[in-house]
């Protein structure tokens, strides 16, 4: 998106739909055409790798009896052309691991989004560990003030049941670490053009 004049432009995709993926379906399942983009990844990067082999073949073939037959020819395969088809796997590769990195940042997106349906946010998930954690640290301040005013037992099971939160709120922090990026991944979810 941009603006020009005071107009916001968008360009997307043609037929595409306000919230229709392409590739994936919102419960996490690849569509039909999204599984052959990526089979299609796969097997450009398959061809790619064949390719570079048998032309590292060729070379070898020509540099030892000077040349070698391709389709009733005789030729020289040079290094580079050793060095491009290895440019070609390398370029396969890279393609082939954006597809499969989008897929990832698809599934995350989608379970983002289950869970903003659920009513969770990032900001709602730290301020609940924050306040978790004020609770914990105020069990450590009564277990003190129990053991100035004598009750030693009191002030030994509160300062357990404070290590006990503090452990819990390990816990509830991994999860809503876990959630975050889940959510980070649902609210960024930007899906790049695909050649």
């Amino acid at each position: 998106m941009y603006t020009i004049g005071g107009y916001l432009y968008h360009h997307g995709v043609l037929g595409m739909k306000w919230g229709v993926r392409r590739y994936q379906n919102y419960d996490g399942s690849y569509t039909r055409k999204g599984m052959e983009h990526y089979r299609e990844s796969m097997a450009n990067y398959e061809k790619a790798k064949e390719t570079h082999k048998a032309i590292k073949k060729m070379h070898k073939a020509s540099k030892e009896y000077g040349s070698v037959e391709v389709n009733g020819k005789n030729v020289y395969v040079t290094k580079d052309v050793v060095k491009e088809t290895k440019q070609n796997v390398k370029n396969a590769k890279k393609q082939l691991n954006a597809d499969y990195d989008q897929l990832k940042r698809d599934k995350a997106g989608d379970k983002g989004k289950k869970l903003y349906q659920s009513g969770k946010t990032i900001t709602g998930s730290a301020r609940n560990l924050e306040i978790a954690t004020y609770i914990a640290s105020g069990t450590a301040l009564v277990a003190g003030y129990l053991a100035k005013n004598g009750n030693k037992k009191a002030a030994q099971y509160t300062a357990l049941a404070g290590i006990g939160l503090e452990a819990v709120n390990a816990i509830i922090g991994a999860k809503n670490e876990v959630e975050a990026h889940y959510l980070r991944a649902y609210y960024g979810h930007n899906r790049p053009n695909r050649k």
